[in-house]
């Protein structure tokens, strides 16, 4: 007896040799099938390595991105503090720059006050050596435009390199008259100041009561610098 199913039988063998014809033909379509399945998963995992690659270059892209703002950001910040640092170095230098006025400027002076020759000036001066060396380039425009210097009117006055003059405590450089001062006095006033302005000078104008008892006069008083 063999232990073979339908192997000794023509009847038998036909209907397992179509049995396993049919299993073949089966297996066959499921090799064909499982080979599409198989490629689409390798497709599928292609298309995701891309999708993970692809996401991974965007953060990575987003990230340099932000390394470069941020460095953009600290570079524009440390433009600005290097500016800020010129600016104040700069203001610093302008004040510790003695006050002046160059060839050009003292002539433009000159021109716009020489019509007032004659007026008569006083000078004042606070303490240091650079309002006394500003009050002598003042005292010279004054004399090239044809002014005339006042002897001091105060008690408590300084030699200067330009003569005697009145002490003051102020800052700046103040151009004053007498209460009740002349149109006149107060025209060459006004000239005076005005054209110290146009030189950048900072000047404040004015009239006093109680220091000048000379109608006349213009008392130019050369203060400590303030800026």
């Amino acid at each position: 007896m063999s232990l073979i199913p339908g192997w000794d039988s023509i009847t038998g063998a036909a209907t397992w040799s179509n049995g396993w014809f049919w299993v073949s033909i089966g297996a066959l379509i499921l090799l064909g099938v499982s080979e599409v399945v198989s490629h689409r998963y390798s497709e599928r995992k292609d298309e995701l390595a891309t999708q993970a690659q692809t996401a991974l270059q965007e953060q990575h892209d987003q990230q340099i991105a932000q390394l470069n703002l941020q460095t953009a950001n600290a570079n524009a910040r440390a433009a600005q503090a290097n500016e800020r640092a010129a600016k104040a170095e700069l203001d610093l230098a302008k004040f510790r720059a003695p006050r002046s006025l160059t060839a050009e400027q003292r002539q433009r002076i000159i021109d716009r006050i020489k019509s007032f020759a004659g007026q008569k000036y006083a000078l004042s001066v606070a303490a240091g050596s650079e309002a006394s060396d500003f009050l002598c380039v003042l005292d010279s425009v004054l004399t090239a435009a044809g002014w005339r210097k006042h002897e001091p009117f105060g008690f408590l006055k300084t030699d200067t390199d330009c003569g005697p003059a009145d002490v003051n405590i102020l800052s700046d450089v103040h151009i004053r008259v007498a209460v009740g001062a002349s149109s006149e006095t107060g025209a060459s006033a006004d000239a005076l100041g005005n054209a110290l302005l146009e030189a950048n000078i900072q000047v404040k104008g004015g009239r006093d009561p109680t220091n000048i008892p000379d109608k006349t006069v213009v008392m130019v008083m050369v203060g400590i610098k303030s800026s």
